[in-house]
């Protein structure tokens, strides 16, 4: 059959599934998916945020200029969410700046001030919405890194090297430092290095370095390592942490967790296993090993694949246990269980993809023999496909690439009374990834001179219809890197390769995907339970139960213990591994831990966290990713050339003072009550559920409490009022018992008032302010002075760019007379959601400059 023929007939083959797939009953399989997407898509509340910023590198007093998505994390389309937080923040989680947003149609593009008192070094950006707040959950926002760096003090390039690659507790460490300097004339600077076991400082000690060559220090390790050990570098007059460096030890709590494709470990089937290797900061390592069995014979090897990941092969036999023993020095001879292999299920492979086909198979064992099953895939909350499978062993299944969504598709497996029994990650390449075409011609000039950018999407437009264009044009030194911009993902662990193009990538990628899933939604969770994560939105100790193939553990019994081992308190999970001990509140003291019915095995225990627990979390973890490494040769003649201009970034802008906290303010903070503090100001009594301030009382009848004012709405005397308020966000309290106050608000024989001003009410302006932000971020950008505009770094910052009928874009930009090379960075989406990315330079130094 030729090639034409073949995919009419396999086209032809998908729509009559399609057709079958979508007019099943309610009371099938198909019908009992569709009824449970559909039923998640009206009640699932868990928006996701997405944000690209202008540049990586920020003078203090410099505009981030930032656009910001927000997306339904299951149907992956952009959410109805009205307002955005934005916050910038420290190393050490100390906020340096917020402000709040108004989202339209899901999106905002804006700027945020960076203070021109901000701290130098590392910072993060975060954005998010009320949707992680009410979650108890930051991987809900998006968290993106950043580095202040002002070019007005002495700059310096920091490579920092240890010696060996694993220690002892107890040893010492060598730790070689070169500080090169980007402004000359400096021999010595001080650096001040930390040594921090997780988030606890074990040391520190400032050190006086000779710049330009490489310094010998040495550190003594502690006798015990608990949580991973690492080590902080700074330059001492900078006040933030530049540089930071795992210590890898013999006594590191490694993790490894094992993941069988399809998600189950089936008996007497050969199968793929991928495991994913972390070190205790959530790091990818790369650790190999051998499985052995039961009785100590070996049934196979874990090889490495990728960053992080290794792929074992291997046939399990009934009834048997099999371990993994890491070979490497990290970790070595550490043994970890793979999951007990099950005498009977099925599960889902891909053999192989093609150009046009996804080969794929079906595999089922025991009591499946020859049942009718259900292969389907869903994607963005939908299915998008679904065939008849009878269970006979191996079942093979051809799927056209073209009949799938481009990106991450889940395939599922239904058994005959509607059950899950295998899921499975599949990456669907896009068809073509050459459609884009980028052509910059340089007009240079004696003074700034200017580039035309022309970006042609013809070919883009014809195969997907309308689009919109995301530019943005940037010194490549404001830059972590050049790399084209992630596709946005909500999986659990972001893709070590964010766009798979090559045939190599895509295969690996397929791979690695064996050992994800989607982050926010469960689809076997809500399958089976309807709401599988609610959260416990209070302080009480909470959380769930899990087995070492990750599935929540139902009637396990929980503890809550002292150090000293003297139990507390004592609960059951429920049906989804879920567990509360109510009126019990976390503390560092108290350890959870979680048993069989039996007292013969124990579980792993995850704690719910607050929003800002888990904000802390992630910011820690991000902390040890890679930060951009410039090089001597490239940096210190870019810096040469441009000095006197990097030293005016940020200068135009000159920040009020800042307004002292006032007492209120202090004691809410501190966890005083609203009402200790209105007590604090005016000792009062309570009358019934109303305040009566000593001395306000008088003779006429009918006296009522003192009136509750709260942003100028009147709330009534009922103390009631005052709940609904966070203390926290409570700005200042002014209390009055004259006449002529309360009168302003009412004219009854009240006895005194109480006006109360949230942070919300504040900010209520700048939102208000902000909205007029988007409509005007170009003119003002064009409408600077000519002054300003010679020492910028960002050139181009255009988002939403509607694309014409011809599908080319045409950009005239503006040389700074920085001397660089500039990045021009192309992001083109369908109305349909496809997407694809671009990257192009330009160099704008000048000819015979001085290098």
């Amino acid at each position: 059959m030729n090639t034409k023929a073949f995919r009419s007939t396999l086209f032809l083959a998908f729509w009559l599934l399609c057709l079958w797939a979508f007019s099943q009953p309610a009371n099938t399989p198909v019908g009992k998916l569709n009824a449970v997407l559909e039923q998640a898509k009206n009640t699932f509340d868990k928006d996701k945020v997405f944000v690209k910023t202008d540049k990586d590198i920020y003078s203090p007093g410099e505009k981030i200029w930032f656009y910001a998505q927000v997306y339904n994390a299951l149907t992956q389309q952009l959410s109805s969410a009205a307002e955005l937080i934005v916050m910038l923040k420290g190393e050490n989680g100390e906020v340096i700046g917020d402000s709040r947003y108004v989202l339209i149609n899901g999106q905002s593009e804006n700027w945020f001030q960076v203070p021109s008192w901000s701290p130098e070094g590392n910072v993060y950006l975060v954005a998010y919405t009320s949707a992680a707040i009410r979650a108890n959950d930051a991987s809900l926002a998006a968290v993106k890194p950043l580095i202040i760096n002002t070019y007005r003090k002495n700059d310096f390039i920091i490579d920092a090297w240890l010696n060996k690659e694993i220690y002892s507790p107890g040893e010492e460490v060598k730790l070689s430092v070169k500080l090169t300097s980007l402004t000359p004339g400096h021999k010595k600077e001080k650096l001040e290095i930390a040594l921090y076991d997780r988030t606890t400082k074990k040391y520190s000690q400032k050190f006086t370095l000779a710049v330009n060559q490489v310094n010998e220090l040495k550190i003594k390790l502690p006798s015990k390592v608990d949580n991973g050990l690492s080590l902080t570098l700074g330059l001492a007059g900078k006040g933030s942490i530049l540089h930071k460096i795992p210590l890898r030890t013999t006594d590191d709590n490694i993790s490894v967790d094992f993941y069988p494709e399809g998600g189950v470990l089936l008996a007497n089937n050969i199968q793929r296993i991928l495991y994913r290797a972390t070190d205790p900061f959530g790091i990818p390592i790369d650790i190999e090993g051998n499985v052995f069995d039961q009785f100590g014979n070996q049934a196979g090897a874990g090889k490495i694949i990728k960053k992080g990941y290794g792929l074992i092969s291997l046939m399990a036999m009934p009834g048997q246990k099999y371990s993994f023993k890491i070979t490497d020095p990290y970790g070595k001879n550490l043994e970890f269980e793979l999951p007990v292999a099950q005498p009977e299920g099925a599960v889902f492979s891909l053999l192989k993809t093609e150009d046009s086909t996804l080969k794929t198979a079906v595999f089922t064992s025991g009591k499946y023999e020859g049942q009718p099953l259900t292969l389907a895939a869903v994607a963005a909350g939908e299915m998008v496909f679904s065939a008849p499978v009878q269970g006979a062993g191996k079942s093979s299944v051809k799927i056209a690439t073209s009949a799938l969504p481009p990106g991450i598709v889940n395939f599922v497996v239904l058994g005959p009374q509607a059950e899950i029994l295998s899921q499975r990650l599949v990456f669907n390449a896009s068809a073509n990834d050459s459609l884009i075409g980028i052509k910059t011609l340089l007009e240079p000039s004696p003074a700034n001179g200017n580039t035309k950018i022309r970006i042609d999407l013809s070919g883009f437009q014809d195969r997907y219809g309308s689009s919109k264009l995301n530019v943005k044009v940037v010194d490549k030194f404001a830059l972590f890197n050049t790399a084209p911009s992630p596709y946005r993902s909500f999986l659990k662990y972001p893709l070590l390769t964010p766009v798979p193009q090559t045939v190599l990538d895509i295969y690996l990628t397929n791979l690695e995907l064996i050992a994800n899933e989607t982050r926010h939604f469960s689809l076997a969770g809500h399958y089976n339970e309807g709401s599988p994560d609610s959260r416990s939105s209070s302080k009480n100790i909470s959380g769930v139960v899990v087995d070492k193939n990750h599935k929540g553990v139902a009637k396990a019994t929980v503890m809550a213990i002292q150090p000293d081992n003297m139990f507390q308190a004592t609960t059951h999970t429920d049906a989804r591994g879920r567990f509360s001990f109510e009126g019990m509140t976390k503390s560092k003291d108290v350890i959870v831990k979680a048993f069989s019915s039996s007292g013969k095995k124990s579980y792993t225990v995850h704690l719910d966290q607050t929003f800002d627990e888990s904000l802390d979390d992630v910011i820690f973890m991000e902390s040890f990713l890679a930060r951009p490494e410039f090089n001597e040769t490239d940096l210190v003649p870019y810096c040469k050339k441009n000095r006197e201009l990097l030293r005016q970034l940020g200068g135009e802008y000159h920040e009020p003072k800042q307004a002292k906290i006032s007492n209120t303010e202090k004691l809410l903070q501190s966890g005083a009550t609203i009402l200790d503090v209105i007590k604090m100001t005016r000792p009062f009594r309570l009358d019934g559920n109303q305040i009566v301030f000593y001395g306000s009382e008088n003779s006429f009848n009918f006296q009522s409490g003192a009136l509750i004012v709260i942003d100028g709405q009147k709330m009534g005397t009922d103390i009631a009022a005052l709940n609904m308020l966070n203390p926290t966000e409570v700005k200042s309290i002014n209390i009055s018992t004259n006449p002529v106050d309360i009168q302003r608000y009412t004219g009854l024989n009240s006895v005194g008032l109480i006006e109360i001003t949230t942070r919300g009410n504040l900010e209520a302006r700048r939102v208000e302010e902000n909205q007029k932000v988007s409509a005007e971020i170009v003119s003002k950008r064009t409408a600077m002075t000519d002054n300003v505009w010679s020492y910028q770094t960002t050139l181009v910052w255009e988002n939403n760019i509607p694309v014409p009928d011809n599908g080319v874009v045409e950009i005239d930009v503006k040389h700074s007379e920085i001397q660089s090379e500039f990045v021009v960075f192309v992001d083109v989406e369908s109305l349909g959601g496809i997407s694809q990315h671009r990257v192009s330079t330009f160099s704008t130094v000048k000819k015979g400059s001085e290098e």
